[in-house]
C-alpha cells in the first residue's frame, strides 16, 4: 500500500502560527492511495479523512469526513472540503431622513445554515453583535442600534446550552444619527460571531466608514499590531533596557572614556577617529547579534519553546539565576577563559578593521562578569517568547544600547565631561541586579512547582518571597546594610532614595496580593489565585475537573459534553 500527493501548489517553510517547519497546500491538492485487495469479493473501501484548514489569520477546528469508495463501478463518494469558510458579508447604506438626520443601515448577508447573533445576549454564550461608533465632533447618535430580520429565531441553542436570539440569511441593523454637515464621515467597528449547527468561527471585527456619498466601506480589523509583533517589539525593548543597565556596571562604564580617548587621540584626524569609533560600535552589534544567531541555529525557536515547558530546563535556569545573583552580590566573578581575552587583545593590536573588531570582542569577553547575568535571562526569554528572530532582536537591542555611547562620545567628545564619575554607585547597580535575578529565579521554580503540583510555591508564598526580596533591596538602597564589595556610603543620593522608595512600594504591592488583591500589574508572573495555601480543592474555581486526560475524555463521552483543556507553557 503506497500513497502520494500532487506537488501543485505545495508550500514548504517555517509556519509563524505554529512555530515549526510545515508543508501546506493552497487552491487544490490531490492525494492518491494505491491499495491491494486480499480478495476479489471486497467491493467497498470505507474510512475517515481528518484535516484542518487555515488562512493567514485563523484556523478552523480539525474536521473528520467519512468516505466510501465503490470498487466495482469505480465511482466514489469523496469527502467534501470546507475550505476557509467566510459565511457572512456586510452591506452598508446611508439614507437622509431630514436636514441633519440620517439613517445608517448595516445589512448582514449569511450563507445557508449560518447564523449571526443579536446584540442583546446574556453573558457566557456567543459574542453578541456589537457596534462601536467613533465619537467624533459633529456626530450625535439618536437612540440605539435597532435590529430586524424576517429570519429571526429565538430559543434554546444546543451548542451553548442557553436561550439565544440569532438571525439567518439576512439581518439589518439601523442607527439614526444627527450630523453637523452632510459630508461628516461616520466611522467605527462591528464585532460579531457566526455559527452553524455544529461549530462557531472565531469572533471577528470589521471597521466601517460612511463617506460623503452615502456609501460605506469595511475592512477586517485586527486591533492594531498583532500579538507576535507586540512580543517582538517587547523583546527588542527589553534588550535595549538590558543594554543601558549593563552600561552602568563597573565592567563597562569605565571603558567608555578610555576607549573614546584612545580613538580620538590615536587617530590621525578627527574624521578618522569618528570612523574608527563607528566601526567599533558596529563590531559590538555584530558580536552580540551573532550570539543571538548562534543560539537560534543551535536550538531553534521551536526547540526552545519545548524546553521552556521542560522540568529540567526550568530547574536548571532556577539554579543558574541563583548563581548569577550570588555573583552579582560579589561572592565571585563569572569570567570567560583568560586565553580568550589574551588572544582577543593580541589580535586587537593588528590595527585596521580586524584590530578594531577584536577590541570590541575584548570588551565583550572582559565585561562578561557584569553582562552575562543580563544576557542569560534575555536570551532565554527572547528565545521562548519570540520566533526565530527573537534572540536576534533581543541581542540587537542590547548591543545597540551598548554601542551607542562609544560612538556618540567619539563624535561629541565634549559630552564626556557630563558623565558621572566612576565610583561605588556602579557596584550598587550590580547588587540591585542581583536582587532582580533572585526574583526571576523564583519564576522558573514556580513553573515547575505549578506543573507538577509540588505545593512548595503557592501564590501567597511566592508573593511573600517577592515582598521580602523587594524589602531587602529597599533597605540596602537606604543604607541599612552593605555588601563586602561596597564602598563606604557617605550620604544617600536622590536616585538611590527614589529607587529605594519604588522597591518599598513594590514590597507593599506584592504584600497586598497575599491579602487577596488581584495584582493586575503583575498578571502572569505569580501563580494564579486558585493555587493557594488556603485552597484545598483538587480543582480550581470549583470546576469538576480531571487531572488525567484519558479519564476526562472518557467522562466527556459518557455524559456527551464538550471537554475543555486547561494548559500552560
Amino acid at each position: 500500500m503506497t500513497s502520494q500527493f500532487s506537488k501543485r501548489p505545495l508550500s514548504f517553510g517555517f509556519g509563524t502560527r505554529f512555530q515549526m517547519e510545515l508543508k501546506w497546500f493552497s487552491d487544490s491538492v490531490r492525494f492518491e492511495q494505491v491499495v491491494e485487495l486480499s480478495s476479489a469479493d471486497v467491493d467497498k473501501l470505507k474510512g475517515e479523512l481528518e484535516f484542518m484548514v487555515c488562512d493567514d489569520k485563523r484556523c478552523l477546528p480539525p474536521e473528520t469526513e467519512e468516505f466510501s469508495f465503490s470498487l466495482t463501478n469505480k465511482q466514489s463518494a469523496s469527502p467534501s472540503s470546507s475550505g476557509m469558510v467566510d459565511p457572512i458579508e456586510w452591506d452598508y447604506d446611508k439614507e437622509k431622513v431630514d436636514d441633519n438626520t440620517y439613517m445608517l443601515t448595516f445589512a448582514a448577508h449569511l450563507d445557508d445554515g449560518w447564523y449571526v447573533y443579536s446584540q442583546h445576549l446574556d453573558g457566557g454564550g456567543p459574542v453578541p453583535t456589537t457596534f462601536t461608533f467613533n465619537k467624533d465632533k459633529g456626530i450625535t447618535l439618536i437612540d440605539s442600534v435597532k435590529e430586524a430580520s424576517e429570519h429571526m429565531s429565538s430559543g434554546y441553542d444546543s451548542i451553548f446550552g442557553m436561550e439565544l436570539t440569532k438571525y439567518a440569511q439576512k439581518v439589518e441593523f439601523q442607527q439614526k444619527v444627527e450630523l453637523s454637515s452632510a459630508d461628516q464621515p461616520v466611522t467605527g467597528k462591528i464585532e460579531f460571531m457566526v455559527c452553524d449547527d455544529k461549530r462557531c468561527l472565531p469572533p471577528e471585527t470589521t471597521e466601517f466608514a460612511f463617506n460623503t456619498n452615502g456609501k460605506a466601506s469595511s475592512v477586517n480589523f485586527e486591533g492594531g499590531k498583532s500579538k507576535d509583533q507586540q512580543t517582538l517589539y517587547g523583546i527588542f525593548i527589553a534588550g535595549l533596557a538590558g543594554g543601558f543597565v549593563a552600561l552602568l556596571t563597573p565592567c563597562v562604564f569605565p571603558m567608555i572614556p578610555l576607549t573614546v580617548s584612545f580613538f580620538t587621540k590615536s587617530s590621525p584626524s578627527k574624521f578618522k577617529g569618528i570612523m574608527n569609533a563607528v566601526i567599533y560600535g558596529l563590531s559590538i552589534i555584530i558580536i552580540y547579534v551573532g550570539l543571538g544567531f548562534l543560539v537560534t541555529k543551535m536550538f531553534g525557536a521551536s526547540s526552545l519553546n519545548e524546553m521552556a515547558s521542560n522540568i529540567w530546563f526550568n530547574l536548571a535556569f532556577f539554579l543558574i539565576f541563583i548563581i548569577f545573583a550570588i555573583s552579582l552580590f560579589g561572592a565571585f566573578e563569572l569570567t570567560l577563559p583568560t586565553s580568550w581575552s589574551n588572544k582577543a587583545d593580541e589580535l586587537s593590536d593588528k590595527g585596521g578593521f580586524i584590530g578594531i573588531f577584536f577590541m570590541a570582542f575584548t570588551l565583550a569577553v572582559v565585561s562578561f562578569s557584569c553582562t552575562g547575568p543580563i544576557i542569560g535571562p534575555l536570551l532565554v526569554q527572547s528565545a521562548v517568547m519570540g520566533n526565530n528572530i527573537g534572540p536576534l532582536l533581543g541581542m540587537g537591542g542590547f548591543s545597540l544600547a551598548l554601542a551607542l555611547p562609544f560612538t556618540l562620545f567619539a563624535i561629541f567628545p565634549g559630552w564626556l565631561n557630563t558623565l558621572p564619575k566612576s565610583g561605588g554607585w556602579m557596584n550598587t547597580v550590580k547588587v540591585t541586579l542581583g536582587f532582580l535575578e533572585l526574583g526571576l529565579a523564583l519564576k522558573f521554580l514556580s513553573n515547575v512547582d505549578m506543573a507538577y503540583g509540588w505545593g512548595i510555591l503557592p501564590r501567597e508564598i511566592f508573593l511573600g518571597l517577592w515582598m521580602l526580596i523587594a524589602l531587602a533591596l529597599a533597605l540596602y538602597l537606604f543604607g541599612a546594610y552593605k555588601f563586602p564589595s561596597d564602598s563606604p556610603l557617605k550620604k544617600l543620593s536622590i536616585p538611590r532614595v527614589a529607587f529605594g522608595l519604588f522597591f518599598l512600594a513594590f514590597a507593599g504591592y506584592a504584600g497586598s496580593g497575599i491579602a487577596g488583591n488581584t495584582l493586575h500589574y503583575l498578571s502572569g508572573f505569580p501563580p494564579p489565585s486558585f493555587y493557594s495555601v488556603w485552597d484545598t480543592k483538587d480543582c480550581p474555581q470549583n470546576f469538576n475537573c480531571f487531572h488525567d486526560y484519558e479519564e476526562g475524555l472518557a467522562h466527556a463521552k459518557q455524559v456527551n459534553k464538550p471537554l475543555m483543556l486547561d494548559f500552560t507553557g
